[in-house]
């Protein structure tokens, strides 16, 4: 396509002027090429290609991030604004370890806690357990029956004074049970949780390279 502009005019778009016979003077030409499919199909796939983004830095982020909440959990607990961040970092983490833990709903590691059996009775002595927000696991020499009701107290560092939970007997197996709170406090359980992901982020833990 050719066109005839004034070449003082430098407006965008400059108006066309159509150009007579012999009165062609001061007047400067414009070639507009056509585009080439290249150039169209070019353009098309960079504005529609999608942002891209590291997922070993993303997850690295990530990992910051849980490391610090996992800290404030630990000391003052965590606040109601951060409880939803904590929750979605915590599901991811536990998704980065199921091939390790199998299939679980709750985060737990190998925290090595002091923990005393109040109830029943003929239970009542210390062990000490893996643990996490959903219940514990515990070396027992005559593992009590699976749905037996127990009352726990947990001695943890973090804590002058121990956690007392309820849980029930989940599955029992030769010199060992693992137990589901029944009933917990919200912070107790939090600082449970915090204890295990520390753990699995701790040099030598469960956490996958």
């Amino acid at each position: 396509m050719y066109q005839l502009y004034r070449a003082a005019d430098r407006t965008s778009p400059p108006a066309p002027v159509i150009a007579q016979a012999g009165r062609t003077r001061g007047l400067k030409l414009i070639v507009h090429p056509p585009p080439t499919v290249a150039a169209d199909r070019a353009a098309l796939s960079f504005e529609s290609r999608p942002l891209c983004y590291d997922r070993a830095v993303t997850a690295d982020a990530s990992l910051d991030e849980l490391r610090e909440l996992t800290e404030h959990a630990l000391a003052e607990g965590l606040r109601d604004a951060q409880r939803d961040r904590w929750r979605k970092l915590v599901a991811q983490l536990l998704g980065r370890t199921q091939s390790q833990e199998g299939r679980r709903k709750h985060i737990r590691a190998a925290a090595g806690l002091d923990v005393h059996v109040l109830e029943p009775e003929d239970l009542r002595g210390l062990v000490t357990s893996t643990v996490g927000a959903g219940g514990v696991s515990m070396a027992m020499p005559s593992p009590p029956p699976v749905g037996t009701p127990l009352a726990l107290s947990i001695k943890v560092p973090q804590r002058k004074v121990p956690l007392f939970v309820k849980a029930q007997v989940a599955w029992a197996r030769e010199g060992e049970i693992g137990a589901v709170f029944t009933d917990a406090v919200q912070s107790d359980r939090e600082l449970l949780e915090a204890i295990a992901v520390r753990a699995l982020l701790a040099p030598g833990g469960m956490l996958p390279p």
